[in-house]
């Protein structure tokens, strides 16, 4: 069955990507004190977390509908409908988060990183499927080094 090779293939890219959207922290936060590194991670690793999940049920309802045929792929119209939005939905949360004091610039370099990510995936849908860990590879670094346990790990 074809629905579940989209399922299986889907699910793996949507995890590997969806994490890769972490960090917080805008210059429209309210003014709270700032959290510990630690607890700041926890908190972001918390919201890919849901993340994940949700794109784990986005895809199986999406496989489970009627679609007008187009020249993309099933897989590339997955990611297209829900897998990238669900990314920017989780960097849009990550970033109302407060982050420690003095990671605000750590923070925003990795939200931007996975931004232009999402940007190139949706504007190369073949190449994100064929090769997602490249196409995230900075962002997926950033948020390495900062110390998600979740966030950004493929």
């Amino acid at each position: 069955m074809r629905n579940g090779h989209y399922i299986l293939a889907l699910a793996a890219l949507a995890a590997s990507m969806a994490v890769s959207g972490c960090g917080g922290g805008g210059s429209d936060s309210i003014e709270t004190t700032a959290p510990s590194k630690a607890e700041f991670i926890r908190q972001a690793d918390a919201q890919c977390s849901k993340g994940n999940a949700t794109q784990s049920t986005e895809i199986k309802a999406y496989v489970g509908e009627e679609h007008p045929k187009t020249k993309l792929t099933g897989e590339e119209q997955i990611l297209l409908a829900v897998v990238l939005p669900n990314i920017e939905a989780t960097m849009q949360r990550l970033g109302e988060l407060q982050p420690p004091k003095g990671d605000e610039e750590k923070i925003r370099a990795i939200i931007a990183a996975n931004q232009r990510s999402v940007e190139e995936a949706e504007s190369r849908p073949s190449a994100a499927l064929a090769d997602s860990e490249s196409m995230f590879a900075e962002g997926t670094s950033l948020s390495k080094a900062y110390g998600f346990k979740v966030c950004g790990l493929y």
